[in-house]
C-alpha cells in the first residue's frame, strides 16, 4: 500500500536503508512494517502501538540533541535534582552534582524497593498443573524463534503464534519478554486469547 518505510523504532527510512535522522512515523502514513497487510486492524494496531513508539523515539532523539548541544555535557551526563519539598524536578546538564538540600530531601523520602519482582527463588508449579513465572523468566524469552510475552497475568509463548498474528510479527516483537498487557488490552478484549491463541498460554 506504499507509505513512509520504518523500522521498529519508528524511524523512517532512506531508499538505500539508512535512517533519516529526527523525523519518526506511525500509522497509515507508515508502509513498512503492516504495508503489506491491512486485514484485522492492523492500522488502528499501527496508530496505537507505533504512535506510542514514535512519541518515544522522539523523545529520545531530542534529548540526546540537546545534551550534545549544551556546553559541559561531555559523555551526555544528565542529573535530576529532586525537591520533595517542593515537589519540583530539576534537570542539570553536565556533571554537576545535585544540591545538598535536594539530595538530603531525596534520601528521606526515598521510594521503597519494589520487592514484588526482586529476585529469588522461583516458585512452585501452581496447583493445577499451571507452571507459574516470574519476569525474570519471561525477559529471558525475547527472539522470533523464542518469545514470551506478559497478558493480563498470563504467561504466553507465542513463538508459534508470531506468523498468525493478524497484526504482523513485529508488533507482539516489540514487547518480547515483557508484561503487554496494556497494549494488549487497548486492541483486544480479554477473551480473545482463550478464542483464538489458547495453545499460547504456558502458565502465569
Amino acid at each position: 500500500l506504499g507509505g513512509l518505510k520504518v523500522n521498529a523504532d519508528a524511524e523512517v527510512l532512506k531508499e538505500d536503508g539508512s535512517v533519516l535522522p529526527g523525523v519518526f512515523a506511525g500509522g497509515e502514513v507508515a508502509g513498512g512494517v503492516h504495508g503489506k497487510n491491512r486485514l484485522g486492524g492492523s492500522s488502528l494496531l499501527d496508530c496505537v502501538v507505533y504512535g506510542r513508539v514514535s512519541g518515544g523515539s522522539a523523545s529520545t532523539y531530542l534529548m540526546s540533541k540537546l545534551v550534545k548541544g549544551v556546553p559541559g555535557t561531555a559523555g551526555g551526563a544528565v542529573n535530576l535534582r529532586v525537591d520533595p519539598s517542593s515537589q519540583s524536578v530539576t534537570i542539570c546538564f553536565g556533571n554537576a552534582a545535585p544540591a545538598a538540600g535536594a539530595a538530603q530531601a531525596v534520601a528521606q523520602n526515598s521510594v521503597a524497593k519494589d520487592t514484588q519482582h526482586a529476585e529469588g527463588p522461583k516458585k512452585p508449579a501452581a496447583a493445577g498443573g499451571t507452571k507459574e513465572y516470574t519476569l525474570e523468566d519471561v525477559a529471558q524469552h525475547t527472539k522470533g524463534t523464542d518469545c514470551w510475552v506478559v497478558v493480563n497475568g498470563r504467561v504466553l509463548d507465542v513463538t508459534g503464534f508470531l506468523s498468525e498474528h493478524p497484526g504482523g510479527k513485529e508488533a507482539i516483537m516489540l514487547y518480547a519478554g515483557k508484561d503487554a498487557t496494556e497494549e494488549f488490552n487497548m486492541m483486544h478484549s480479554e477473551s480473545y486469547i482463550d478464542k483464538y491463541a489458547p495453545q499460547t498460554v504456558i502458565g502465569k
